[in-house]
């Protein structure tokens, strides 16, 4: 897309001031990377949380993200509409990159921490839009206030400290979620978690009581429990387009990648219980590499 089509849907560039700034998870700031380009990184204590690139909305730094925007380009036909629930907004990166595109899809992004959805909107202009909706609402909420029906995917990469809020891990999320999608409609979750991977396991179970479908993508080195890292599972009612996106995932070049399909998904990651409003809920993990 155009640089005059990013404005148009209030993607356009940044301000000058890096910071720190106060925001609601802790002290917000934003690094030139690389230096002298379009990049910026978005941080909290010194935690990354994203990376934008203004100049060019495709461009994904942060490898899970890379694995999304795959996903995305999978879903539908070049090109396009996929309308979307962002659930943890960050630099707005992946709705960027949707944006970038497939321009006609209306997209809503939801967060909690409206002093840091101020800080992106006014230092990395991401605003509301005709297609692009910034409300500073808990993902629950917000799905409240969302069309039913009316969304073909549920993207949650969501944060409090260095775990998922676990309102946004339950079966009543579960079903908040179904209550938006189109029939056949897509979730996407990352989650941080390391091995024996106890979150991954109750997540699994959990999506499992609501979609037919769980895919899980992560780095080797995760799955092996070397290190704590990202894990993203797929759920949908629908046939997913594992040969397509596992092409893509195999084509990312800078860090192997391994995708696991429902039986794998049993077999690494069953016997797990779904988790409930009502909890128990688990400590968060150690903190994530999230790039």
């Amino acid at each position: 897309m155009s640089r005059s089509g990013r404005s148009r849907r209030g993607l356009d560039e940044p301000a000058g001031d890096t910071g720190p700034w106060p925001v609601a998870g802790g002290t917000a700031t934003l690094v030139n990377e690389p230096a002298g380009s379009d990049g910026w990184l978005l941080a909290v204590d010194d935690v990354p949380q994203s990376h934008v690139d203004l100049a060019d909305a495709t461009v994904l730094v942060f490898e899970y993200v890379r694995w999304i925007g795959g996903l995305v380009d999978c879903l539908a036909p070049e090109g396009d509409d996929l309308h979307t629930v962002h659930v943890g907004v960050g630099a707005g990166t992946l709705a960027r990159y949707v944006a970038a595109t497939r321009p006609g899809s209306r997209q809503v992004l939801l967060d909690p921490d409206a002093a840091l959805l101020d800080l992106v909107r006014e230092r990395l202009r991401l605003r509301s839009g005709r297609y692009l909706k910034v409300r500073a609402q808990d993902g629950r909420d917000g799905l409240a206030g969302c069309r039913p029906g009316g969304f073909d995917l549920v993207v949650r990469d969501a944060f409090a400290d260095a775990g998922v809020p676990p309102s946004l891990t339950t079966r009543q999320w579960c079903e908040a979620v179904a209550g938006v999608l189109r029939p056949g409609g897509v979730l996407v979750c990352n989650l941080p978690d390391s091995a024996p991977f106890p979150h991954t396991r109750a997540e699994v179970a959990t999506l499992r009581t609501r979609f037919r479908h769980v895919l899980a993508v992560a780095e080797p080195g995760t799955l092996r429990g070397r290190r704590t890292g990202n894990v993203v599972l797929v759920a949908s009612d629908a046939d997913l387009p594992i040969a397509t996106w596992g092409r893509r995932l195999a084509g990312d070049a800078v860090t192997p990648v391994r995708l696991l399909d429902l039986a794998q998904v049993r077999d690494r990651f069953g016997g797990g219980e779904p988790i409930d409003d009502a909890g128990p809920f688990l400590p968060p993990p150690p903190r994530p590499q999230f790039r």
